[in-house]
């Protein structure tokens, strides 16, 4: 399975990288529905607008409400689900966000069409999303087994299609394309800033019009 989001952790400020977990989620969405965004770009939003703080005793994302106000800025469409359903939706290749008051989980599709999943109907990868929640830290799990160890479920949204008009938002030009930004995101160059990739790019179709 191709994991859409980055791990965690790997942002850089131990601070804001403990709370990050809702940006962390919505950008893996939006590679979901085809688009790009940077981890930094939507937490710097997030906190001007209010709806993220990296400060204690409240740090991540201040309540479902918030998280909907940012995917809504950022373009993508939420359809609120029963979370039981959301293992269903990611095997039909739908994205899903799990929120629990401790944390954000992205269910994730296979962009690849080749995973074989598992015997488990209700199993749902949650890649680097589960990792980063030590009390789950596997990429494999189930909204039971979230329920249990977060103390329950305050919001599960499908990601139906992301809208262009958000800020800075890029559609990735074909999956290949999109496989290249998530396994550049998963090396040492984790800092090479994405959008020089799609410059260069673009720079090379064009000279091949």
């Amino acid at each position: 399975m191709i994991d859409l989001t980055i791990a965690q952790f790997s942002i850089r400020y131990p601070a804001i990288a403990k709370s990050a977990c809702g940006p962390v989620a919505l950008a893996g969405a939006m590679r979901a529905l085809g688009g790009e965004a940077c981890e930094r770009h939507i937490l710097a939003i997030a906190r001007e607008e209010g709806w993220w703080t990296e400060l204690e005793p409240n740090s991540g994302m201040l309540g479902p409400a918030a998280f909907e106000a940012m995917a809504r800025m950022w373009g993508v469409i939420l359809e609120s689900i029963d979370p039981e359903r959301v293992a269903g939706w990611a095997r039909a290749g739908w994205a899903g966000v799990v929120s629990t008051e401790k944390h954000y989980y992205l269910a994730q599709p296979d962009v690849t069409g080749y995973v074989k999943w598992p015997s488990d109907p209700d199993s749902i990868y949650v890649g680097n999303t589960g990792l980063s929640r030590l009390a789950i830290a596997a990429e494999w799990t189930t909204v039971d087994r979230i329920r249990d160890v977060d103390g329950g479920i305050n919001g599960c949204w499908r990601c139906v299609r992301l809208e262009l008009g958000g800020p800075e938002v890029t559609m990735a030009l074909d999956l290949a394309w999109l496989q290249s930004v998530i396994l550049a995101k998963r090396s040492k160059r984790r800092a090479v800033n994405l959008q020089e990739h799609l410059v260069t790019l673009k720079t090379a179709l064009g000279r091949q019009a």
